[in-house]
């Protein structure tokens, strides 16, 4: 093996032998299918005169079903189904001929049985073309003789001074029982009938000739048709009908029969070369795969070597340079061994820098966890400070107005207070969004109606409050609803008192409109106002921090940011719909945590697509 020193070489030795193999059951393969090619072709073509068979007697069953009943046959002699019948025949008779020396080569029974078949089928043609002559002679509706017995009808039916139409009618439903039923025993009612009117027809002494010739016409056109369709068959298997099925089951089971003979023959034949075939192929199989085998272990064994070490390297991350199989002789193993040798080093260095880099992230990330908790402290301490002395502010401020009598001042007090309210929201908004941030969910029943109501009445205090009606429309059904309540009451109430400071003045019923649904676990809530709106350029920035979209704003501008960042960790999303001069509506949706793990469901977007986000002037 030293000559096949390579992956390519070895590679190159074992196809040649499977090739060499492949070639040797490829001739035998072939030489098979060549002794037994006419063979398959002989059976195909009998079983394709089956189908053939199977086709003519589909055609005349078809022809039994449609043409009967088809004017154009009986108007021309001649349909598609008659000829395409002619034709079957034609080709059926002709493939027989072909098949019977054939047949031969196999067993002279099935040579017998193609004569058998002939000649049951030249049978089955003349019942056919009997039965066919016999339609042709009956009729349908205005043709043969139907047509002459319904234009008698017909004229009795308009000449019927002589008899009353009761009677006419009466022969009528006979005559379609007749047809309709095919039992002799309304054949007998017409019968009956008929010769009783005749008979008192010619017992008058006034009677019209012409009705006597109707009515002996009619009789006389009835019961021959009543004679053919007993010829023809009242069913399936009677009469011609019995006897056309009959001999085509017949005809149909020899063709079967001699298939069957046919196939029996063809895989005796075939099985004795599959025997022969497959015993020499076995043979040239195992030469093959002893060969190969030993090929395939002289290349595989060094790879499975270093796949071995490759898997105990990631397991330990360790290696030793002696252990790679280089005494295979195969350059292409030797080469990726080194290689793989070359790798184990670099990676060796670069887990080793990865190790001191995570530590240093691990070691930053605790520094600034507790900057974090330190802005937490500063924030809550901050607020605290500050609070004080604007309560006292707010305290000397209320003193100082109620001493000072001077009126002309009082509306810079109330500035002032404007002033120290507005800080104290600025204070409390930036304590609300520390928190927003800090705290976990914790989801809770919550009574929709009565917290939208305790927003309303702590926000009473508004001066634009009496001039605004609130209406609050929820279904009991919809009433309750889980989820966290500090994000919910944040949501709420900056939505509803931003709807009250913008209020529209000129508006004669300025409104906040409040509505709540639930489907599916699923709460929308809808904030809709009358109020002066927000302008298109200004809509897609209302939720940034300190952006305020009218000059004279009344808030910090961190509310709506606020409200942004609490529909997210509610595991929500809101859009926005505002018209200039018409209002605007805010549509919060948001999981009932009820049956909702919240840890399980990531933090929302809390807007929706920017283009539901709308604007109109």
């Amino acid at each position: 093996m030293r000559f096949f020193n390579s992956i390519s070489k070895r590679l190159f030795l074992a196809l040649s032998i499977v090739f060499i193999t492949v070639i040797g059951i490829s001739i035998l393969s072939y030489q098979f299918n060549l002794k037994n090619k006419k063979l398959f072709a002989l059976v195909n073509q009998l079983e394709s005169q089956r189908v053939n068979v199977l086709e003519l007697v589909k055609n005349d069953l078809d022809f039994l079903r449609f043409e009967t009943i088809n004017a154009a046959f009986y108007q021309h002699k001649q349909t598609f189904l008659t000829l395409r019948h002619d034709t079957l025949l034609q080709q059926v008779l002709t493939q027989h001929q072909l098949l019977k020396s054939k047949l031969r080569v196999l067993s002279e029974d099935l040579s017998e049985g193609m004569e058998t078949a002939e000649i049951q089928l030249l049978q089955y043609d003349t019942l056919f073309k009997t039965f066919k002559s016999l339609q042709i002679k009956r009729g349908f509706k205005d043709f043969g003789l139907e047509g002459k017995m319904r234009k008698y009808a017909h004229e009795l039916e308009n000449h019927s001074e002589d008899i009353t139409m009761v009677d006419v009618l009466t022969l009528r439903r006979h005559e379609k029982d007749f047809f309709l039923r095919k039992e002799a025993i309304y054949q007998n009612k017409f019968n009956q009938l008929i010769n009783s009117i005749l008979s008192n027809l010619k017992a008058e002494k006034k009677y019209n000739p012409y009705t006597i010739y109707l009515l002996t016409s009619y009789k006389q056109y009835f019961n021959e048709l009543a004679t053919i369709d007993i010829q023809l068959g009242q069913g399936a298997d009677q009469g011609l009908t019995g006897k056309l099925n009959q001999q085509a089951q017949l005809f149909s089971a020899t063709i079967e029969n001699t298939v069957a003979i046919a196939n029996a023959k063809a895989e005796e034949v075939i099985r004795q070369s599959l025997y022969s075939s497959i015993l020499i192929g076995i043979c040239l199989f195992l030469i093959a795969g002893t060969l190969t085998f030993f090929t395939a272990s002289s290349l595989t064994l060094p790879i499975k070597k270093l796949s071995f070490l490759m898997s105990k390297y990631f397991i330990r991350q360790s290696i030793r340079e002696k252990d790679l199989p280089d005494h295979y002789h195969i350059s292409e193993i030797q080469n990726l061994s080194e290689s793989f040798l070359l790798l184990t080093k670099k990676l060796k260095a670069q887990f080793a820098d990865a190790e001191k880099k995570s530590q240093l992230i691990e070691k930053r990330n605790k520094e600034l966890q507790q900057l974090n908790e330190e802005l937490d402290r500063f924030i809550y301490s901050s607020a605290h400070d500050l609070k004080s002395p604007l309560a006292s502010l707010e305290g000397l401020l209320y003193l100082f107005k109620l001493d000072n009598k001077d009126e002309s001042l009082h509306h810079y007090f109330d500035k002032m207070k404007k002033s120290i309210e507005r800080m104290n929201g600025f204070i409390k908004d930036i304590t609300d969004y520390a928190k927003n941030k800090r705290q976990h969910i914790q989801p809770e029943i919550i009574n929709l109606t009565y917290q939208i109501k305790e927003i309303t009445d702590a926000l009473q205090f508004l001066p634009e409050m009496k001039n605004i009606s609130i209406e609050i429309d929820i279904d009991e059904t919809h009433n309750l609803v889980t989820t966290d309540k500090t994000r919910l009451e944040i949501i709420l109430k900056n939505i509803i008192s931003n709807a009250i400071k913008y209020y529209d003045p000129q508006k004669e019923h300025p409104l906040v409109y409040i509505h709540v649904k639930q489907e599916n676990h699923e709460v929308t809530l809808t904030i809709r106002d009358n109020g002066i709106g927000i302008a298109a350029e200004h809509l897609p920035k209302i939720f940034d921090m300190f952006y305020r979209a009218v000059e004279n704003a009344k808030g910090s501008g961190i509310g709506l940011f606020l409200v942004k960042e609490s529909v997210k960790m509610i595991r929500g999303h809101i859009d926005v719909h505002s018209t200039i001069g018409e209002g605007t509506t805010f549509i919060l949706h948001f999981p009932s945590l009820l049956h909702i793990n919240v840890n399980h469901l990531p933090e929302s977007e809390a807007l929706l697509p920017l283009f539901k986000v709308k604007a109109s002037i």
